[in-house]
């Protein structure tokens, strides 16, 4: 028996990333995407699961060989499961972004499918979501296209788009776990920062978003990992997987031009190091040679077919309801307890039953990292409460996260290069200060939504991470350690509990 659950576990481990993918495709098979709602089969199947991966714990436990490996493989395991229930339950109209309808003229992300699916051509007009890039439209396009030749009505097939977002969701919380191991966390640091990342609500969410927000994160965690490895170990394979991963996570979406500047300055501090310069050019020419087409070609065909202006993002305008630029600076940045005094949850104004259009950025953060734009959980007494108990131990997480940047500015760690430490705060800063001015140039309250911001969970639980690993002989600092893991394994479980049970609320 041993060595048969040995054999099994080495086999899974050896190829994660297929086996994921593979995982996915299956539960389009399985599972029925399009009921809304979990089935008889599927509560079955969770329940049989999530018993065998604490079959498996305990007796690992038992044997004292649960290593760091198969206790990643159980968190892999058991997030999979989470967020292909909130897939299952979350429909084709339920807590999307602009969703629309697959059929021609709908200027949404389900129309820009839909329009390459039908024609297997780019847009030719111009408005609505279609001045996105479009490799995230062109990949749900051909998926609905495999699907539909396999033998799936087009009308079920539509709703089996999320399995491909499923995907990039669980691969994106692998991808950090390995930017968690370049730093060499030990064992405790490293499987509780994969958990955050794995079990977050908004990487949860994401698995069910049709939108193309999902695999642009998932690529820029691409590049950021291949970038660590890089300045590691420069070769010309690791600076093409980061020039992949930022070129065509700009054809995604173009925000994962966020980590730019934090690769241009180890690209710098390494040119400037390297002896044999002509070598590292080389470098940066293939690097070029990828990511600029990759990244550029579609804003300047859409300038130069429609006439949009590079960077181009739809403006609501002023008169929309959801517009909060006449709030002043001083309300947008600082009146978080007005914010918190409507709620847990995001408020969007006197027709949903608020007061006020969200106005405030952090209070704005808060909200939506944990429940997205949506009242997550509400209607059910038991979700009620994970909802309360995960908002306020998620402020705890994030003081958290901020407590450890700033620990980390001021100590050097033997594992962590001051180059990529700096690149590191370079990339919050960047991705922070920019959706802060999004914030202002677009004023209204759905800018403010943490979706736009995601890859900070990974950067702070990098932070945590480094904190945790750190050799300390103060008994104070330990006991703050101790508190860390104590808050992380309750944020997790509370919003592992209440994806899994919103099904049952309201929302």
């Amino acid at each position: 028996m041993k060595e048969t659950v040995a054999s099994i576990y080495k086999r899974i481990i050896q190829h994660p990333f297929i086996l994921l993918f593979a995982a996915c495709v299956l539960s389009v098979f399985l599972f029925d995407y399009s009921a809304d709602k979990y089935t008889p089969f599927f509560i079955v199947f969770f329940c049989v699961s999530t018993a065998l991966l604490i079959f498996l714990a305990v007796y690992w436990r038992i044997k004292g060989t649960l290593t760091e490996g198969k206790i990643v493989f159980l968190i892999t395991a058991f997030s999979f499961l989470i967020k292909l229930a909130y897939v299952i339950y979350t429909g084709l109209k339920v807590r999307q972004h602009d969703i629309g309808s697959f059929k021609e003229g709908s200027k949404s992300h389900a129309g820009y499918i839909y329009h390459i699916y039908t024609t297997n051509d780019l847009p030719d007009t111009f408005g609505g979501q279609y001045y996105h890039p479009p490799f995230h439209y062109i990949l749900e396009a051909y998926w609905l296209k495999a699907l539909t030749f396999l033998g799936f009505a087009f009308e079920k097939a539509q709703h089996y788009v999320t399995a491909l977002t499923l995907f990039y969701s669980a691969a994106a919380g692998l991808i950090s776990y390995r930017i968690f191991k370049e730093f060499h966390f030990n064992k405790t640091a490293s499987t509780v920062c994969y958990a955050l990342v794995a079990l977050h609500p908004a990487f949860i969410i994401h698995a069910a978003s049709y939108n193309n927000d999902c695999l642009s994160i998932t690529l820029m965690l691409l590049a950021l990992l291949f970038l660590i490895r890089w300045w590691k170990e420069p070769t010309f394979f690791n600076i093409i997987m980061v020039a992949i991963g930022i070129g065509y996570g700009m054809m995604t979406k173009l925000s994962a031009a966020y980590i730019a500047p934090a690769a241009a300055v180890l690209f710098l501090v390494k040119f400037i190091s390297e002896k044999q310069k002509l070598k590292k050019i080389g470098e940066f020419a293939a690097f070029g040679a990828i990511c600029i087409p990759a990244g550029t070609w579609w804003s300047i065909w859409i300038h130069e077919k429609f006439g949009a202006r590079f960077g181009y993002v739809m403006q609501l305008g002023k008169n929309h309801d959801q517009y909060v630029g006449f709030r002043s600076v001083w309300e947008r940045l600082c009146d978080i307890a007005g914010s918190l005094s409507e709620g847990i949850y995001f408020a969007r104004g006197e027709k949903l039953g608020n007061a006020f259009h969200e106005y405030n950025i952090p209070g704005a953060i808060l909200k939506t990292s944990v429940f997205g734009e949506w009242h997550m959980g509400e209607g059910f007494t038991v979700t009620e409460i994970l909802a309360r108990a995960l908002f306020i131990v998620n402020i705890l997480v994030v003081a958290i996260s901020l407590f450890c940047m700033v620990y980390t500015l001021f100590k050097k760690f033997e594992n962590v290069p001051r180059a990529l430490k700096f690149s590191l705060y370079i990339l919050y800063v960047t991705i922070m200060g920019t959706f802060v001015n999004f914030c202002f140039t677009h004023a209204h309250d759905c800018t403010m939504d943490f979706r736009y911001i995601v890859p900070t969970v990974v950067i702070g639980s990098i932070f945590i991470g480094i904190f945790l690993t750190s050799e300390t002989k103060s008994r104070f600092v330990l006991y703050i350690k101790r508190g860390v893991v104590g808050a992380a394994v309750i944020f997790c479980v509370c919003s592992s509990l209440l994806y899994l049970l919103s099904n049952y609320a309201a929302n």
